[in-house]
């Protein structure tokens, strides 16, 4: 509030009343002022799974379409989550892909192994494994690495920003909301690999959501 002094023989004073900014959260009057379209009581929420071990197969083939997806029903909060909150959609997602054959011997065979992320599909529709690279290049953030690696790479899952809330009982359905929830599977595909069922990475996938809505 500014004073500002209007005669200086008579030393009355005027009150200039400033403009105020009203807070989107605000008491006026006894009213409580909302944004339109503000979200009440969601929170943000952050979770790892347990290691997805990728071995290759007798094939010489690693390959995996559902292992590494961010379904918010497969982490082990969901239980208390799903008592408390309604609704659901992810924000983010990431992989942490851990070289596991440094201290194999020469005989292990290695190659390039791509990654790729499908936002069409969930573990619940159950996607077919990818049979080739090219499968996996064609989807989207695309990355190449070696599978002879010595430190660890961190790959980010492609998440829609403009996604909207589904049931937290029903984030990733087998008809799968590529619009809604947590939809999205991280593909994975390599070969000429050795065809001993070798370990080849340890991966941990860490998911961010946002929730809403009390039951």
């Amino acid at each position: 509030m500014d004073i500002k002094s209007t005669s200086r023989a008579t030393g009355k004073r005027r009150i200039r009343r400033g403009k105020t900014s009203r807070s989107p959260y605000s008491m006026s009057a006894n009213r409580f002022w909302v944004t339109q379209g503000a979200a009440f009581n969601p929170i943000m929420f952050s979770s790892t799974l347990a290691p997805v071990l990728l071995n290759s197969g007798t094939t010489g083939t690693l390959s995996t379409s559902t292992a590494l997806t961010p379904t918010i029903s497969q982490f082990t909060e969901y239980s208390a989550l799903s008592g408390l909150w309604s609704e659901v959609k992810l924000i983010a997602c990431r992989v942490e892909f851990s070289p596991k054959t440094q201290t194999l011997n020469a005989a292990t065979l290695q190659d390039s192994m791509y990654i790729g992320t499908r936002a069409d599909v969930t573990a619940a529709s159950s996607p077919s494994a990818p049979t080739g690279a090219q499968f996996v290049e064609n989807l989207q953030n695309p990355k190449v690495i070696s599978t002879y690696g010595v430190r660890p790479y961190m790959y980010y899952m492609s998440v829609p920003r403009d996604l909207d809330y589904s049931a937290i009982s029903n984030d990733a359905p087998a008809t799968p909301t590529p619009y809604a929830g947590s939809p999205g599977s991280v593909f994975v595909y390599a070969t000429n690999l050795s065809t001993n069922s070798t370990n080849y990475f340890s991966c941990v996938l860490t998911a961010v959501w946002q929730l809403r809505m009390r039951v």
